[in-house]
């Protein structure tokens, strides 16, 4: 399956998340504000109802020259640049914010949208702004009438904007990793699977590695990792860990450049004795003797 193929079922089964939808309308209860999620190829997820869409946006959206469009993908490429929320005032008046998603390759996956709202304090739009607002945009009502569904929009003190902010992100957080787990299972076979946990301990060997960490990172539950991992690698995880530890740490013995315990600490184990033992049962011989043999 291509990678493209996987991102549009990723996008199509995250628009039918019970839990996204959910948080949409506790957030939407409490603050009035619309939250959704726009994939890289800027299509949205519509994770609102269309009855929650501000009253006045919507007609903008509506109108056949509105700009919101063209507005918000300018906005969503510089919040992708920034790789940092943008919150802005949108040609309307009312303020929008964008948080940009990327996972844990640093690649963007997409981001969330809010917005339709006041921030308290700021200055609005008067009545002479909104007329012209009204003209340009050719909008089928009266000037009187936009500002009425202007006014009715919700305001957000300093403190709710910060708190949605978190709740993006937490929501955010969410997202990243179902699409994830809906990538990695998606993959076309079990060896591509297990090649991408070999990539990773390859990648990570000389951090702190065990199956609670592994699982998780790879959407299983610890006992299930450890029976798909020894089903694939024919031996246990912590061997094969330990196994590649120790061939990197034979690479590095080669040189005298680096102590034994320097190397035992590069090659992530937590303590010398560890090393030894492991080295040991693992070549035939502690570090110190292979470094002898070998006259380095």
């Amino acid at each position: 399956m291509q990678i493209s193929d996987i991102e549009e079922k990723v996008f199509h089964q995250l628009g039918k998340e019970d839990k996204l939808i959910e948080y949409h309308n506790i957030i939407y209860q409490l603050t009035g504000v619309v939250i959704d999620f726009i994939n890289v190829e800027g299509r949205t997820m519509n994770i609102l109802p269309v009855q929650h869409l501000n009253a006045y946006c919507a007609c903008f959206q509506n109108a056949s020259s509105s700009p919101c469009q063209v507005n918000t993908t300018r906005y969503l490429q510089s919040a992708k640049a920034l790789k940092h929320e943008l919150v802005y005032k949108c040609h309307a008046g009312l303020t929008d914010l964008i948080l940009p998603l990327f996972d844990r390759e640093d690649k963007y996956i997409g981001a969330l949208t809010a917005g339709q709202f006041f921030i308290e304090g700021e200055a609005k739009l008067d009545d002479a702004a909104l007329e012209e607002l009204q003209k340009r945009e050719q909008l089928p009502l009266s000037a009187k009438q936009l500002a009425v569904l202007y006014h009715a929009s919700p305001s957000l003190s300093q403190g709710q904007l910060q708190g949605l902010l978190a709740f993006l992100r937490n929501i955010g957080e969410i997202i990243i990793e179902a699409r994830n787990k809906i990538i990695f299972w998606q993959r076309s076979n079990a060896q591509e699977r297990i090649q991408l946990i070999y990539d990773y301990i390859k990648r990570h060997y000389m951090k702190t590695l065990n199956v609670e960490l592994m699982a998780t990172r790879f959407f299983m539950s610890p006992n299930y990792f450890c029976r798909y991992f020894k089903k694939n690698a024919g031996v246990s995880f912590l061997e094969y860990l330990n196994m590649y530890r120790v061939k990197k740490a034979e690479e590095l013995l080669l040189s005298r450049q680096l102590s034994v315990n320097q190397i035992s600490l590069l090659c992530g184990f937590g303590s010398l004795s560890q090393f030894y033992r492991c080295f040991k049962q693992i070549k035939g011989q502690t570090p110190s003797q292979l470094r002898k043999s070998l006259g380095v």
